[in-house]
């Protein structure tokens, strides 16, 4: 079962007011999305990633996932076509793609859905009423 909280409460807020309820257990892994982070799609493949790695291992770690209307507005972001691009390179580079570069070239929503999906909480702190609405009206 996952629980969604939306609040325009800082991080900090949002994360005391979720341990106290219980929301957030001493045995969850808290990951933060957003403050001073570049590069939101990069950390959620990576996010991705580690879960993929941990679930082969046999790990089942539950999640909290916490993040704020920055990182959220940059996730729904679409990103630029590398052709709209005017340095882009004429010919592909001679390496394959990581997973992870192949997993960040994948739409942020759609990196932030499956990410949330697989959480136990999941916490859009710092949100503008218009992501509440909009993170709210998303299937879960």
């Amino acid at each position: 079962m996952s629980l969604q909280v939306l609040t325009g409460d800082k991080l900090e807020t949002a994360v005391a007011i979720a341990r106290a309820c219980l929301l957030i257990t001493r045995e969850m892994e808290v990951v933060r999305l957003g403050g001073e982070q570049q590069d939101v799609r990069a950390q959620m493949a990576e996010l991705l990633q580690r879960r993929a790695a941990n679930g082969a291992a046999g790990g089942r770690t539950q999640t909290a996932l916490v993040i704020d209307g920055a990182a959220l507005a940059q996730a729904a972001t679409p990103q630029r076509s590398a052709r709209h691009t005017p340095l882009a390179p004429l010919h592909p580079p001679p390496h394959a793609p990581t997973p992870s570069q192949a997993l960040a070239s994948v739409e942020g929503a759609d990196l932030l859905f499956a990410l949330s999906s697989g959480c136990s909480a999941v916490l859009v702190c710092r949100a503008s009423p218009l992501q509440k609405a909009e993170v709210s009206s998303h299937p879960s």
